[in-house]
């Protein structure tokens, strides 16, 4: 016991006896080590997150690409970038480069039964940006009241009238309008969905091959063109 308290005793001796420098330096060594560990959380915020499997998979996604128009963006491999809905057989008829109507459903079979959850694009001939809110905006997307934002944004470069609405059946999530010669482009995905989102990203305007904007198609469903 005697040994023990002797050994003790010159511990404490050993600590109190070291120079206030030595503190300083440990105390500063902890504070950067500190200081260190919470820029590296800052720097990379996300290193313990799981991968987003949708973003995830893009690099394998075709691209639907429009030449009249000027745009393009990618979707699954597994889906169909439509121009309309066959309801009586149960198919869909795939966009072609011309079409002024694409979309893609997250869930293909809702087409024909449910509300589908889709992103579209409609480019509409000979009107206005004002004009063309005006006449369909209240009745075929979302009501003036439910409306929870309204702004005019530069969208990839372009002057658009951006809606953001609550996402239900019968009000679409967000609505993004703009004026392509004296034709309107109407980007609209109606459900906020992280499918949708990803879609929605790869969204992108390319030069167009022919000043054909604006233009009526015709098309022929029975012929198939």
């Amino acid at each position: 016991m005697e040994g023990d308290e002797k050994n003790l005793g010159t511990k404490k001796f050993i600590v109190h006896s070291l120079p206030a420098w030595v503190w300083q330096a440990v105390l500063a060594l902890a504070v950067l080590a500190v200081a260190m560990s919470a820029v590296y959380i800052v720097l990379n915020p996300r290193h313990e997150q799981e991968p987003n499997p949708v973003t995830n998979k893009l690099e394998n996604w075709k691209t639907y690409r429009n030449e009249v128009y000027g745009f393009e963006f990618r979707y699954p491999r597994d889906h169909t970038a439509y121009k309309s809905v066959d309801q009586q057989a149960e198919r869909l008829l795939p966009a072609d480069p011309q079409s002024d109507f694409v979309a893609v459903a997250e869930r293909e079979a809702h087409l024909f039964c449910c509300e589908p959850v889709t992103f579209s694009v409609q480019v509409v001939p000979n009107t206005t940006v004002e004009d063309w809110l005006e006449e369909n905006l209240k009745s075929d997307f979302v009501n003036t009241e439910e409306i929870y934002s309204r702004r005019t944004k530069d969208f990839l470069g372009r002057r658009a009238t951006e809606i953001i609405g609550p996402g239900r059946i019968d009000a679409t999530y967000k609505l993004i309008v703009l004026q392509q010669g004296s034709a309107v482009m109407v980007i609209n995905q109606n459900f906020q969905s992280d499918f949708l989102d990803a879609i929605f990203s790869t969204f992108k305007f390319i030069e167009p091959k022919a000043e054909t904007i604006g233009w009526k198609t015709y098309r022929n469903e029975e012929y198939g063109f």
